[in-house]
């Protein structure tokens, strides 16, 4: 199995122990709040970038970059992550810095990418609306325009930053429901964007998993056209 999709799959195990672990040893370490991002990932001596990209309707959407080590290994590829609901790119740093997700695909050598989409705490921004205004038309926008907008814009700034052919993308609940519309929208753009997908989300009941045949991950490999 490609070494990618074994560390992409140990966001999964590390999610399933982490309240066991909480609870039971005290060596677990969770990352210090009185900290900024950079602050967090630069404290333990890894390099970060934050950048910034606009969508076509305005909104200004912040990303995190862990840049590899060496831009001329042929493993310098660019992996994407995008959070689930209600949530930021944080949420794949909140372990420990020795078991989280980021961090591993970075010790393999991978360039890593976080994005947060529109509304969340670290992509408040726009042009010309103001987020402060809860009532306001900036939050005039649904799961519709972050597939439309903010996914495209997010992952064409990677692949212009970094100059791959096409980006690795992990994603967690809804982050991967972005990708399956982004890619029932405009399939031919997310082709050219992305070559691989590993898919983390909340593990249906037994029952539900039954019927729907589903697995609680999965990692896809597009199939390149004969």
């Amino acid at each position: 199995m490609n070494r990618f999709f074994i560390v992409s799959i140990w966001l999964t195990l590390i999610a399933a122990k982490t309240n066991l672990r909480a609870s039971s040893s005290s060596s677990f370490a969770t990352p210090d709040y009185d900290k900024s991002v950079s602050e967090y990932i630069r404290s333990y001596g890894y390099p970060f970038e934050e950048h910034h990209a606009t969508t076509q309707d305005g909104y200004i959407l912040t990303l995190w970059r862990i840049p590899c080590r060496n831009s001329t290994n042929d493993k310098c590829i660019p992996v994407y992550l995008q959070h689930g609901l209600l949530d930021t790119a944080f949420s794949f740093l909140y372990q420990s810095i020795e078991e989280n997700l980021p961090i591993k695909l970075y010790n393999e050598g991978y360039d890593i990418w976080l994005g947060n989409v529109r509304g969340s705490r670290y992509s408040l921004g726009h042009t010309h609306l103001d987020s402060g205004n809860q009532h306001g038309p900036y939050w005039y926008f649904s799961y519709d325009e972050m597939a439309k907008y903010d996914l495209p814009a997010m992952l064409a700034y990677v692949k212009s930053i970094t100059r791959a052919p096409k980006v690795k993308y992990i994603c967690h609940s809804q982050g991967c429901a972005l990708i399956t519309a982004l890619g029932a929208l405009d399939p031919e753009f997310l082709g050219s964007m992305v070559n691989t997908t590993c898919l983390l989300y909340t593990s249906p009941s037994p029952r539900d998993r039954q019927k729907s045949r589903m697995p609680s991950s999965a990692c896809k490999k597009k199939k390149k056209k004969k």
